[in-house]
Parts: C-alpha cells; structure tokens; sequence
C-alpha cells in the first residue's frame, strides 16, 4: 500500500473515531430507560464502523474486504436510521451526526475500492 492511500484509510479510521466520540457524547442526552435502547443501539452501529474499518485492512482476498465493506455501509446506515429516529422522538437534533455519518459514507464509497481492494 502506497503513502497517500495509507494517509487516507488513516483519514478515514480518524473520521470514524470521530464519529463514535460524537455518538458517545450525544448519547448522553438520550432519556435513560427510553423502551428503544437508542442510545446502546447508536453507540454500538457507529463503534462498528472503525472496528471493521481497521478489520478491512488485515482482511485476506478480495472478497472478505467486499464483505468488510458491506458491514461498514450497514454499521454506517443504521447510525443514519437511529439518529433520524431520535430526532423524531425529539430526543435531540442529528443534523450534525447524520452530516458526518454522510461524510464518511462518501468517502468510503469513492476511495474505499481504490484505498483497500487495490492492495
């Protein structure tokens, strides 16, 4: 693997670790005891998401990076699904959370085949 797809897959996990923070940080705002467990569900989707992220990296064959990758996309879809439901319950504003969910969504799907199928 190359330097510049090193950085990025660095970027990438960063940004997910960001993401988790964040999710952890909002979740303390969630009402304890809500029936859904919003808050487990939330934290536990977006702390996939850097698991599997570094998980790819070691992975052998193409097709166990595929499947990494689709686990990242549904880590990533279910922290979307779970944080459009708390904002629903009016359990708080998302919009931050779900814009960087996208970021990191975006860049998955452009650079990921380049950045971990290409080593």
């Amino acid at each position: 693997m190359n330097h510049n797809n090193h950085q990025k897959i660095s970027q990438l996990i960063s940004k997910a670790n960001e993401l988790v923070s964040s999710i952890d940080n909002f979740s303390r705002t969630i009402p304890e005891g809500e029936i859904y467990h919003l808050s487990n569900r939330l934290q536990h989707s977006a702390r996939t998401v850097p698991d599997k992220l570094n998980s790819s990296l070691n992975a052998r064959g193409k097709t166990e990076q595929i499947r990494m990758a689709i686990k990242i996309f549904e880590a990533l879809s279910d922290c979307r699904d779970y944080l459009h439901l708390v904002e629903k319950l009016r359990f708080g504003k998302t919009d931050d959370l779900i814009q960087k969910v996208d970021d990191i969504s975006n860049l998955l799907y452009h650079d990921y085949p380049n950045l971990v199928l290409a080593s």
